[in-house]
């Protein structure tokens, strides 16, 4: 039976979209759930976040992001379930990986050395989690280097990492949710590695629906946004 997910990333302490929980296993956050660490927050719309997350009939995935920091990192938990460096199990043979990273103010920006052991911390999980035969999701707030698909001008430290890329490779994901890059909100690309394709997608604040099925097994994104394909 196919699995729907309801994703986005980057709300930046805004309230998010409305959208149709029937029929849908979980919603996908991947990250900057907050903003620049509450530090300039305006209570009356975090607490309409709270109501928000407390009537979901579904539950809420999410990765730390750089916004995520100080006291954003605890508002993030009460509202989701942050699986930062885990991989959790969402229905049988079936798994989402979480991969994020916040530091101390909201403009630090992790490098390979940081994000690194977040990675490797996934990997690990997956060999105790997950059987042969068994997909997953890779959720990540910040994206894989694939410049093929998502070309980046400049300078990319910080913000497309080796090491993400390194857990498609090995993870074989369904489908990997990015938040972090802006520029690329709405982007959806496919991925070969190993034979195997992949769905990237960045939803961002707008959102998208992610419907895969395991048996196929294929997944197919749809955002809420008019899509620039690569």
């Amino acid at each position: 039976m196919p699995l729907k997910f309801i994703c986005l990333s980057d709300t930046h302490a805004q309230v998010p979209p409305k959208a149709d929980e029937r029929d849908v296993t979980a919603w996908l956050h991947a990250g900057d759930f907050c903003n620049m660490g509450l530090k300039t927050a305006d209570y009356a719309r975090l607490r309409r976040i709270e109501i928000w997350a407390k009537q979901r009939r579904v539950p809420i995935l999410a990765v730390l992001g750089n916004h995520d920091c100080g006291h954003g990192t605890d508002f993030l938990r009460k509202c989701a379930h942050d699986i930062t460096g885990k991989v959790v199990q969402v229905a049988p043979h079936f798994f989402v990986a979480g991969i994020g990273w916040c530091g101390i103010r909201f403009f630090d920006l992790p490098d390979e050395a940081a994000l690194r052991p977040v990675c490797e911390k996934v990997l690990t999980r997956a060999r105790f989690e997950m059987s042969a035969g068994d997909h997953c999701i890779l959720l990540t707030h910040y994206p894989a280097y694939l410049p093929l698909l998502f070309p980046c001008d400049g300078d990319r430290a910080g913000f497309m990492f080796d090491c993400v890329r390194e857990v498609i490779d090995v993870l074989k994901p369904l489908a990997v949710i990015q938040g972090h890059a802006h520029h690329l909100f709405a982007s959806l690309g496919l991925f070969k590695t190993g034979g195997h394709d992949v769905v990237i997608a960045n939803p961002g604040p707008d959102g998208g629906l992610l419907t895969v099925d395991e048996e196929k097994p294929i997944a197919v994104f749809e955002p809420w946004l008019p899509v620039p394909r690569r």
